[in-house]
């Protein structure tokens, strides 16, 4: 079952660096990124800070959302190869994008997504390939089996966490030899910064 994000992923958003139409947004998570900006390792002369204080919600939920990402971890790397092979000369970088659901409920998606001149392109041609992970609503509660957002978190503390979590388990997965590429992961229209994964670290 297709997941949680917004039109305007599903068909691509605006290319950071240019070369798509302006009318594929959802979104606009290209503002804050100049296509001047340098994404390669030199980039991060200190590494991203995504530390979250541990207490023992955030501790249990950590540990649980792992496991169930951890189990998906073959198919995604398996994608995550394919975004390697389909890029161009003209592609300059792969974004990943992390979903809360808009409820606040804890459901939530990771999309990938080309950057570059001929990102729109590639992102069609790839299609719902282009899915990471994805919690839905199914009869007897969450599909895939995720814990139960803490009552008390805010939206804020969610994102936080959701977002460490994830750049946690796919930095391993992004293919070694992809290092032509830079490779991030935000939340879109969220409080998160772009975060560098694998060879772009």
């Amino acid at each position: 079952m297709r997941g949680y994000p917004p039109s305007g992923v599903l068909c691509p958003p605006t290319p950071l660096h240019g070369g798509g139409p302006a009318a594929a947004g959802g979104g606009d998570v290209s503002s804050a990124l100049s296509p001047a900006v340098d994404r390669t390792r030199a980039a991060y002369p200190v590494p991203v800070d995504l530390d979250v204080p541990e207490d023992a919600d955030r501790a249990r939920y950590r540990a649980g959302l792992r496991r169930v990402l951890d189990e998906a971890s073959p198919a995604v790397a398996r994608r995550l190869g394919l975004f390697r092979d389909a890029a161009t000369a003209r592609t300059d970088g792969v974004i990943i994008d992390v979903f809360p659901d808009q409820e606040g409920d804890g459901a939530f998606a990771v999309w990938a997504r080309f950057d570059g001149a001929d990102s729109f392109a590639l992102d069609r041609r790839l299609g719902d390939e282009r899915q990471l992970f994805a919690v839905v609503h199914g009869e007897r509660g969450w599909e895939p089996a995720v814990p139960a957002r803490p009552g008390s978190w805010s939206d804020a503390d969610f994102e936080d966490v959701l977002l460490a979590t994830v750049v946690e388990w796919i930095d391993a997965l992004v293919p070694a030899d992809a290092a032509r590429l830079y490779w991030e992961a935000t939340v879109p229209g969220g409080t998160q910064d772009h975060h560098p994964l694998g060879p772009s670290r």
